[in-house]
């Protein structure tokens, strides 16, 4: 209110038979006090704006910033098509859409986008909000998104939002993957159908990482699974079925803790292996034999890393698993050879010794001893002992056909010598 209308104001409500001075220092008092008032309300209003557009700098600078695509859209005139289906008896729109194949392309074009971020505009290339609104026009020319079909039915049922995946045609061409979010507000109960908010995060990367990890899954030669503490499997790639004997995985995720428990040899093995896995990080190397359902019975090799909660409870267990059942076999032969050396070494009335000239470690088979009058913990393996109790007299002969046999000048060192036995002798 102007100054000189609050005096006349201030003079107009006061008692008629006040003298003039003193009327007049009543106004100007007034007329003090309602200065004060009007510059205070006036620094507050000036703060106030400037607090208000530093916030709206604030926004847009986050909205523009955002990592992913987010763009406003003006529903309101879609709103009214709608209800004009309404008037006309449309009660089921998934059947009107369908008896009318272009109505959805027409509909989409209702939605006009009144912002988008730069996320937004780099996902089909467009250099502006002009520019974006126009290539979404032509991308869509002859069908609608399939995310706005969601949108639209939301609309339609009264639900406020939407998150569904879906595909979609960028800048590059190349087809790509998103979750939209799409977010209708209200305003006192009223929805405000000229600001809805859609986000779209790309998940393309995603996709293609998760594809490479299942192809590296599905093909790798070792079998692959992961367990849940109860012993119920929840994945398990093709390797894993086949080592098992059985012939996909959907097959083996079928098997009850159970069931899977019955596939060792040994029935406790599978309960040892999960108290491992309860109390350690890492379960390495944990061998067992186990029964295919064809009766054919192999080895297999475990690997296991617990993955844990935030309270250190186990959540599941990833493990990999190679057949070593070759490896075994091998080791089993290779005992039943060594068996059958060291029976022949103990039945024959000759004396064994090797001595290996890359490692330098000796060999002297207790006949060997035995001959000497020593017993088998009497006379150390060492080679010098042994070359020490050879008479003297014969030593550069046997150096001589060692050497020559080592050259290759003879097949075989082949020697006669005398040795020292324990009782002085030779």
């Amino acid at each position: 209110m102007p100054l000189p209308l609050v005096s006349l104001l201030i003079a107009h409500i006061l008692p008629a038979d006040w003298s003039p001075e003193l009327r007049r220092g009543v106004v100007g008092l007034g007329l003090l006090v309602a200065s004060v008032m009007v510059v205070y309300y006036w620094r507050q209003l000036r703060r106030q704006r400037r607090d208000l557009r530093r916030s709206e700098a604030r926004f847009r600078r986050f909205f523009e910033e955002a990592t992913v695509a987010i763009v406003e859209e003006d529903f309101s005139v879609l709103q009214r098509r709608l209800e004009a289906l309404r008037d006309h008896g449309v009660r089921d729109l998934r059947a009107h859409l369908e008896a009318n194949p272009g109505l959805a392309a027409e509909l989409f074009h209702c939605v006009k986008t009144t912002a988008a971020n730069r996320r937004a505009l780099a996902m089909i290339d467009a250099i502006d909000l002009q520019d974006y609104n126009a290539r979404m026009r032509r991308l869509t020319a002859k069908s609608a998104p399939a995310a706005f079909l969601e949108e639209l039915r939301a609309l339609w049922e009264g639900r406020d939002e939407v998150m569904i995946e879906a595909a979609f045609q960028g800048g590059d061409h190349k087809p790509h993957r998103c979750l939209v979010q799409w977010k209708l507000r209200r305003e006192l109960g009223r929805p405000n159908l000229k600001q809805v908010l859609v986000i779209f995060t790309d998940l393309t990367a995603l996709h293609e990482s998760e594809e490479r990890y299942r192809q590296l899954f599905e093909g790798a030669l070792e079998g692959v699974y992961e367990t849940l503490p109860s012993g119920v499997l929840r994945s398990a790639n093709p390797t894993m079925a086949r080592m098992l004997g059985l012939a996909s995985p959907g097959e083996l995720l079928a098997l009850s803790p159970e069931e899977l428990g019955k596939i060792y040899v040994n029935p406790t093995q599978r309960r040892a292996f999960f108290d491992l896995a309860k109390a350690n990080e890492f379960v390495a190397d944990f061998e067992s034999e186990i029964r295919r359902p064809d009766g054919v019975k192999v080895w297999i090799k475990e690997n296991v890393r617990v993955v844990r909660d935030a309270g250190g409870v186990p959540l599941h267990y990833q493990g990999f698993v190679t057949d070593i059942t070759a490896r075994k076999q091998a080791e089993s032969a290779l005992r039943a050879s060594e068996e059958r050396w060291r029976l022949a070494v103990q039945a024959s009335a000759a004396g064994i010794w090797e001595n290996n000239l890359d490692t330098g470690e000796d060999f002297y088979s207790d006949r060997s001893r035995e001959m000497l009058g020593f017993g088998p913990q009497d006379l150390a393996g060492g080679r010098k002992e042994w070359v020490a109790r050879i008479h003297p007299d014969d030593i550069p002969a046997g150096r001589k056909a060692m050497l020559d046999h080592i050259a290759g000048k003879v097949p075989h060192y082949q020697v006669e010598h005398r040795f020292r036995c324990k009782d002085g002798t030779y």
